[in-house]
């Protein structure tokens, strides 16, 4: 079975114009250098000198020519009442007068143009200066926005850094971890505490002394509400003095009204429950001293056997009572240490009779508790909604800020007339950079290189909406980074209305498309360009009008793109016949082209010109099928070596186009 099928590609409209483009610019660019003198200008101090002078001579001028007025009409006199002698005198004087006058009037017009101008320069220095003044405002006022909107992002940082540090310490996860980070937060927020110091301390109750988190939250927050944190260090406290609660004797409740009453005592820091810790290593020791500090109050070691910490302290504290100064002294030094020295007597002698029922202790709400602890979950609440929103934009705030000071000064150049000058005459330089690159000068080559990416970029900027993005897009960073800003240029309004209208967070949701279209945008143009090549057409056409879509139902297709005129039908009917009738895999077309196939069958393959000096490549394969596959063969093997013979065929087309 022979089977014939046939590629034209049209380089002119669809592949080459964009270089053709790049190439005519590179052709121009000779006036731009002739023209470099004349953009030097006089600095704005010599312009007021020079303007300050002109007047001076102006007005010199003016006086002069008065003067000689004056002598004229004296002369004038003369002509007609003096002697004849006086008259042929004043005659000639009277003619070179008239023409002094002529020549000071002459000087005095030119000097006239000159202030007209000088002065017009002042006035476009000021202007200038204005424009600079505003543009300085929009870069600050771009800057500003952005800065003030990543930072109102912090709460949704810190929700998502307290979420990460939570489930590190907890391996929490799903409702249970966001109910956490919610009660962490509502009780550091109420009581103006670190989430995390929270979450430390109940994760620290709950794995040493057990509990659930639940339970134990709630109990940190009772110690707020009971006076535990008088003396600013509770949640300290219960970090510290975990591994010591349950060997004391006393559960979580107890340990919480413990320093909750210290603190109302007056006792100092931790001093209350550190020397509650000392006593109880004390007594484990029990050494002599211990064993006649206790005895001088009536205790022997045996009668605290059985007993809890917190127990035998109480009944050390109610011994203490009736002592002498010395019996409760040595009870201090040798039993509580030098913590209970801190802590004072009268705390120590207190112990016995201290009832630790946390709920018999008043609870004073804090002001405010209700509305802040209301903001608290709102703010948790969308914190955890946003996932990392927050932290993606703060990181690279100092790159949108950039961007954002960028735009006001594209928009000032693109409105400049020397940058307009130098954006028309980018590209004129042919026979100079054609001497430059025939000599293999280095620098010229150089020199020649930067020009063609300027003239590059000009004209992808030029025809962006049509071409020009996709061409930036084939830069690397450098077109990345120009079609961002075209990106946020073209869309900033939307972004600012976002933010203004619909909040924070459709704002940033508006950035975020917006940024992204600076990405679909170019790949969009380069599908676009990739579907006019016969066997791309529709993968390449239908990821192209998806993008197009997607970019359409998100408000994000430019001005220019929308005035852009539809394309005309492809006129070349072979090309439309072959798009009705692309091949199937390995070649196989339609019964009726069969038939009309005629001539001798080679390769067929042909570079030459139509009309309006149109290239094209017409390629004749054919595919004589005189073997057979195997069912252990890969098809697909065998079809990457078939079209890599197509390749090479249509290479050595292309490499023909340019002769």
């Amino acid at each position: 079975m022979d089977t014939t099928t046939s590629w034209i590609l049209d380089f002119v409209d669809h592949i080459t114009k964009p270089v053709k483009e790049v190439m005519k610019a590179l052709g121009k660019m000779t006036d731009s250098l002739e023209d470099v003198s004349d953009t030097v200008k006089l600095s704005e101090k010599d312009t007021k000198i020079a303007l300050q002078k002109s007047k001076e001579y102006y007005k010199d001028l003016e006086k002069s020519i008065k003067e000689v007025e004056n002598e004229l009409k004296e002369l004038e006199k003369v002509k007609k009442n003096g002697s004849w002698a006086e008259q042929q005198k004043a005659n000639a004087a009277y003619d070179k007068a008239k023409a002094k006058v002529e020549n000071y009037r002459k000087a005095l017009q030119g000097a006239e143009e000159d202030i007209k101008e000088l002065q017009d320069q002042v006035d476009k220095f000021a202007q200038q200066a204005q424009k600079w003044t505003d543009l300085a405002t929009g870069i600050n006022q771009g800057v500003e926005l952005i800065q003030k909107a990543t930072d109102s992002l912090d709460f949704n940082v810190d929700v998502q850094n307290l979420t990460t540090e939570v489930q590190r310490m907890t391996d929490l996860t799903g409702d249970e971890l966001d109910e956490f980070v919610r009660r962490s937060r509502n009780i550091a927020d109420v009581y103006d505490q670190d989430a995390q110091d929270i979450a430390r301390a109940a994760n620290a109750m709950t794995k040493q002394n057990g509990g659930s988190f639940e339970e134990n939250l709630k109990l940190i927050e009772e110690g707020y509400k009971k006076g535990a944190n008088a003396n600013g260090d509770f949640i300290d406290q219960l970090k510290e003095y975990q591994p010591f609660i349950r060997q004391l004797g006393l559960d979580q409740s107890e340990a919480i009204a413990l320093i909750a009453k210290s603190g109302k005592d007056g006792v100092f820091s931790d001093k209350a429950i550190d020397s509650i810790k000392e006593a109880d290593l004390s007594l484990r020791e029990m050494g002599k001293a211990q064993v006649s500090a206790l005895g001088g109050i009536g205790i022997k070691p045996e009668d605290l056997i059985g007993k809890t910490t917190f127990d035998a302290v109480k009944l050390i504290s109610t011994k203490m009572k009736g002592a002498t100064t010395q019996a409760k002294q040595a009870i201090i030094a040798d039993i509580f240490k030098g913590a209970g020295e801190d802590a004072g007597k009268e705390f120590i002698e207190e112990l016995g009779q201290m009832d630790l029922d946390i709920t018999k202790i008043p609870s004073v709400e804090q002001a405010g508790a209700g509305i802040k602890g209301w903001f608290s979950d709102i703010k948790t609440w969308a914190g955890q909604s946003l996932g990392n929103l927050g932290i993606y934009a703060q990181q690279f705030a100092p790159i949108i800020q950039g961007v954002a000071g960028i735009i006001p000064i594209y928009q000032a150049l693109t409105k400049a007339t020397w940058f307009q000058n130098i954006a028309a005459k980018a590209a004129t330089a042919q026979q100079w950079l054609l001497n430059i690159a025939m000599n293999a000068n280095p620098i010229g080559l150089i020199i020649l290189a930067i020009a063609a990416l300027i003239a590059y970029i000009v004209i992808a900027i030029k025809h962006y909406d049509e071409f020009g993005a996709g061409m930036l897009n084939l830069l690397g960073p450098i077109g990345w980074l120009i079609n961002l800003v075209m990106s946020l240029k073209e869309h900033w309004d939307s972004v600012v209305n976002a933010f203004k209208s619909d909040g924070i967070i459709a704002g940033f949701q508006r950035l975020g498309l917006v940024i992204l279209n600076a990405v679909l945008k170019p790949v969009q143009q380069l599908l676009q360009m990739l579907s006019k090549i016969p066997g791309l057409g529709n993968l390449a056409g239908s990821g192209a009008k998806w993008i197009e879509d997607f970019r359409k139902s998100n408000q994000l297709i430019g001005a220019g793109e929308k005035d852009k005129p539809a394309e005309k039908k492809e006129k070349d009917s072979t090309v439309n016949d072959y798009l009705k009738k692309k091949p199937d895999v390995l070649g196989a077309i339609a019964p009726d082209d069969k038939k009309k196939k005629k001539g001798k069958e080679g390769d067929g393959l042909n570079v030459g010109s139509g009309s309006n000096g149109i290239k094209s490549i017409v390629m004749n394969l054919t595919v004589n099928n005189a073997f057979s596959v195997g069912k252990g063969e890969n098809i697909r093997n065998i079809a990457d070596q078939i079209t890599g013979h197509i390749n090479d065929r249509l290479r050595d087309a292309v490499i023909n186009l340019g002769g």
